[in-house]
This record gives C-alpha cells, structure tokens and sequence, in this order.
C-alpha cells in the first residue's frame, strides 16, 4: 500500500468526509469517517479485505472476529480469503460477550478485526474474552491447581481495520496511507495492527473552534437521515458524480 489511492477510495464514496461536523464526544472536527459508506459496497470490501489480510496468508488462522456493530461485515470478508470461521462478539450489560452459539477453542489462532479503530477499548475487550476462551484452569479435589489439566486459552494473532485513527505523535489534518506510521505504532496492546488509512483530524473544544469562529454551519452525522440515506442536502456530491461503487472497485485491481 504505497499510493494514496485508498484515501481518493475513501473520499469518493463519502467515507471520509470534509466539513464542520459535531462528534460523539461533542468535540467538533472538520473530518468525519463513516466506514458504513464502505461496507455498503460487497465489491469494494471484499478488495479490501484481501488487501488488509496478505500479511497473514498462511499464518493458519482459524478465526476472525469483530465487535458488533462495526467489525460484523468486516471480520466476514477477511475471514474469507484466510479460509477462516467468522464470528462476533456483542454488547450484553455494557460487557463484550460471545453468544448466539459461537465458541472458540482453546489454542486457536485469532484475528480481531473492526471498522475504526480510535482509543482501541473495544478491541481491548475483545482480545481479553478471545484470550479467555478455551478450557480454564481446573483445579484437583483438594482445590490446588493442577498444570496437567490447564488448557491455554485462544491467541489473537493481529488487529486489522479499514481505518487507523489513534492519535498520531505528528498531528496529520486529513488522512494519508496507513503505513506513514512508524514501525513501532503498528501494534495495539503489543499485538501486530494494520489498517488501510490512517486518518488524524484535528479536534476542537465546541468553545474554541477555529471553524465556528468562521461560521461553518455544523452537521451532526447519524443523527440526520437525509444524509446517510441518500437524501443528501443541497449542494451536497453524490459518490456517483466521483464514480460508481464498482468503477471505485475496479480501480482497485
């Protein structure tokens, strides 16, 4: 991944997009990424994913698995050409929980995988319930733990998103490929990561933003739907005008 043809990808179909946005935390930023734009397009993600997973070819994983909601269809399309199972973990009492049947052996290899990834918590409680499953130590009768029947638990292997954006130590406005990072940022929690981008907005306090100070009307994305379901405001740029999903998908051959 040495051009920055996946950021043009990116931009064209609206997954990252320019503008005055409020964000979840109520900070303002003028970036906003919204993998969903991606995802939407089977095409698209399934390049994608075959890019994201060449490092691990061959490296015999048995599983991928991503939090509900984000890392759902990901973590499907990367399993794919590993030859891997696909699962995912989901929300139960604020807690990351394994349900709906899905079991992890003992000892399997394991990749994490999720949309974006910004402090990293929830890939974090994924790892910990992944690196808990299997068998757990058992004890004898008499109460002590007993080596011969200890059972190590699954070993997540990699973390893999389509966007990479942990706080940079070099402040990027924008985005640019995801191996602009050091060496030694491409792991999370001490586990090997790689992404497709990597995107560093900057982030304003509501009360000091340079882009009200201009007079930016602000948007708030997820909470208007004639954004995100395709009734776009006026003056807003369909992916279509920039090209077509499969167009984008082809020029990723």
């Amino acid at each position: 991944m040495k051009t920055d043809k996946y950021v043009k990808l990116f931009e064209k179909l609206e997954a990252v997009r320019k503008g005055h946005f409020i964000l979840t935390s109520g900070n303002h930023s003028d970036t906003y990424v919204q993998c969903a734009r991606i995802l939407e397009n089977p095409e698209v993600t399934a390049k994608l994913a075959k890019e994201l997973v060449k490092p691990w070819k061959n490296k015999g994983i048995d599983i991928v698995v991503g939090p509900a909601l984000g890392g759902i269809i990901l973590a499907y399309e990367l399993a794919r050409p590993l030859k891997a199972k696909a699962m995912y973990l989901e929300r139960v009492d604020n807690k990351m929980t394994l349900r709906r049947g899905f079991a992890i052996p003992a000892n399997s290899k394991v990749i994490v995988a999720e949309d974006v990834i910004t402090t990293g918590g929830s890939v974090k409680e994924v790892v910990d319930v992944i690196e808990q499953q299997g068998a757990p130590l058992q004890s004898t009768g008499a109460g002590a733990p007993s080596p011969q029947r200890t059972v190590r638990g699954a070993k997540v292997l990699g973390i893999i998103s389509l966007v990479d954006r942990r706080p940079s130590p070099v402040q990027i406005s924008g985005c640019e490929a995801a191996d602009g990072r050091p060496e030694k940022d491409k792991e999370i929690f001490g586990i090997k990561y790689n992404s497709i981008i990597q995107v560093n907005p900057p982030i304003y306090p509501p009360d000091n933003c340079p882009l009200c100070k201009q007079g930016i009307p602000t948007e708030k994305p997820g909470s208007r739907p004639d954004v995100w379901l395709g009734r776009r405001p006026a003056g807003r740029t369909s992916p279509k005008a920039g090209g077509s999903p499969e167009r984008a998908a082809r020029g990723l051959k």
